[in-house]
């Protein structure tokens, strides 16, 4: 069920404040970059927007899955590898699978302000932001917990 509280002014759904991140680029030479917890032959490029940077990746073909990986603030891709579900890896024959590092992650490659008044919004733009970016009009999304496999 759709939220009509979500709708902005316009009535148009977000459209508006999504068109922000039209004007975004992809770091040159970024792509195809090997990248750690990522499946082999995902390709790695960088989303940028004034002074954020957002590492993501993406593998295989077919409707677009954007994949959060665990770890709260420290979510990043090379999280995917230790997860209960490896959502990369177990999609990416069924999915065009995306995955970012979130914005300031410990040891992620992503980088940007946040806001002390509401960080949750920057890392929110960051994702609607990626999928643009990626020319995603629509997308199905998927978040794991901060659960890690047992060893």
């Amino acid at each position: 069920m759709i939220d009509s509280s979500r709708r902005n002014r316009s009535g148009d759904w977000g459209r508006r404040r999504r068109s922000d991140h039209r004007a975004a680029s992809v770091c040159p030479g970024a792509t195809g970059r090997t990248t750690q917890g990522a499946p082999a032959g995902a390709k790695t490029g960088f989303y940028e927007k004034g002074d954020v940077h957002i590492r993501y990746v993406e593998i295989g073909t077919g409707f677009p899955l954007l994949a959060t990986p665990g770890g709260g603030l420290n979510s990043r891709i090379s999280n995917w590898p230790g997860a209960v579900i490896n959502i990369m890896e177990e999609f990416k024959n069924d999915f065009r699978v995306i995955s970012m590092d979130q914005r300031n992650a410990t040891n992620g490659e992503s980088t940007g302000p946040v806001a002390v008044d509401n960080p949750w919004d920057a890392f929110a733009d960051d994702q609607l932001g990626v999928m643009d970016h990626l020319a995603s009009a629509s997308f199905s999304s998927s978040a794991t917990a901060s659960a890690v496999r047992s060893r």
